[in-house]
């Protein structure tokens, strides 16, 4: 009569309480925090079964999700963006040590608050774990569906690290336009480890590489790639390579003369 399972002491509340007072802090602090709030005790040891069956739901929820009905959000212009994280686990009984954590973030543009600080207008988050491109594909298009009206849709917008499943996290989206973006905190990292100290990057390189394109400053960069120590020659060379393999995503997109007015950068 109460919903419980059998030989279940604690009911769905409390499972879930416990769950958000774990992700601000450890188990066992969680575990004093919610004696305190419930007078109910669980050890740390519960908890953590309580994080393991709640998120396994949402992931569950999350990537079996199936639209009813089209979104109703209209957007000329949606820009996505994903990345991917691994993290570190308690071995299994496979031996399995580490999971990847892969996220990805739908918004149709940006609005300024103050300084360098924006916020993302009709934002979508999607998260899973340990799943195929395929999977992640369909999670992508489907949440997205469910939110975005795609009919009013001329332009997709994907940015990343280069990564081969990153650029292809959209793909079932199948938008009319689709340009891709290599996003320039990935860019300015690889210059920075690779050339930071034999050239002046905020003045030589990035206004010309983000106006002009790669063809503007290799010549300058291939002049460095003989210079310095066997680790760090490998690190020019590898950066230039990375660069030249994304050459056309990096241009921003308002210096792509794309017919689209208020083209975030």
């Amino acid at each position: 009569e109460l919903g419980l399972k059998p030989y279940e002491r604690r009911d769905q509340k409390l499972k879930e309480t416990n769950c958000v007072l774990a992700a601000g802090s450890n188990y066992r602090t969680a575990a004093w925090s919610s004696l305190l709030l419930t007078h109910t005790y669980s050890s740390p040891a519960t908890i953590h079964r309580d994080v393991k069956e709640t998120g396994s739901k949402i992931a569950q929820t999350n990537q079996n999700f199936e639209p009813e009905q089209a979104g109703k959000t209209e957007a000329q212009i949606l820009y996505g963006e994903s990345d991917g994280v691994f993290v570190r686990l308690q071995k299994d009984k496979n031996g399995k040590k580490f999971g990847e954590i892969r996220l990805g973030i739908a918004y149709t543009g940006k609005q300024w608050l103050s300084g360098n600080r924006y916020h993302l207008k009709n934002k979508v988050t999607i998260v899973g774990m340990d799943i195929d491109s395929l999977q992640w594909q369909e999670m992508i298009r489907n949440h997205l569906y469910a939110t975005y009206d795609f009919n009013s849709i001329g332009l997709l917008a994907v940015g990343g690290d280069g990564g081969s499943w990153v650029g292809s996290t959209f793909d079932l989206c199948n938008v009319r336009k689709t340009e891709r973006v290599l996003d320039k905190f990935h860019v300015k990292r690889a210059l920075r480890q690779a050339f930071g100290k034999s050239l002046d990057l905020n003045n030589d390189v990035y206004p010309k590489l983000f106006t002009e394109g790669l063809e503007s400053i290799e010549n300058l960069l291939c002049q460095q790639l003989e210079k310095g120590s066997y680790s760090e020659k490998n690190a020019k060379k590898a950066c230039l390579k990375y660069l030249k393999n994304h050459e056309e995503e990096i241009l921003p997109l308002s210096q792509r003369c794309l017919p689209f007015p208020k083209l975030e950068s």
